[in-house]
């Protein structure tokens, strides 16, 4: 929302974030076919394949849970697991890239996340990316829905108020 509007951009799509180029060193492919994209890296689908392509190589050989299942690598994260740490660092770092070229673009006053994985996890997300967001604006609050998953629901709904 900017002063109050929906902000749509000239074709609807102003704000699809998970787009936004976060890396080229591990060059994941994103679901649009380019690579590099946020959501390649940070959507609760793709965190095990970005933790395979960090766990090469980081040259990790032992995992003590389910690489596969991003609820595994959260949940031994929670636990302290050390491998799971360092990959949650490099998860932050990843997020902050992402945060940072939205706080840049947008100058906004707060980050709200939303959907299961900021739900059960946002504390762990937001923890290990607040300290690699860039400080060239000021840091807005960040803060986790208690819509619990209806943001997309309730945003198609004010786009189609906005609309008439």
């Amino acid at each position: 929302m900017v002063n109050g509007r929906l902000l749509l951009g000239m074709s609807g799509n102003a704000g699809e974030i998970g787009h936004i180029p976060v890396d080229t060193r591990y060059n994941l492919v994103c679901g649009c076919g380019f690579a590099g994209h946020w959501e390649a890296y940070a959507s609760a689908k793709n965190i095990p394949g970005f933790f395979a392509a960090w766990r090469e190589a980081a040259d990790v050989r032992h995992v003590a849970f389910d690489p596969s299942s991003t609820r595994a690598i959260f949940t031994a994260a929670r636990a302290e697991d050390p491998v799971a740490l360092a990959f949650m660092e490099a998860l932050g770092e990843m997020n902050a890239r992402g945060i940072s070229a939205v706080i840049v673009a947008y100058n906004p006053e707060v980050i709200v996340f939303d959907g299961p994985l900021a739900r059960y996890y946002g504390d762990i997300v937001i923890r290990q990316m607040e300290p690699f967001i860039d400080r060239y604006l000021a840091l807005p609050r960040l803060a986790v829905s208690d819509l619990a998953g209806q943001a997309p629901l309730l945003g198609a709904a004010a786009y189609a108020l906005e609309a008439r």
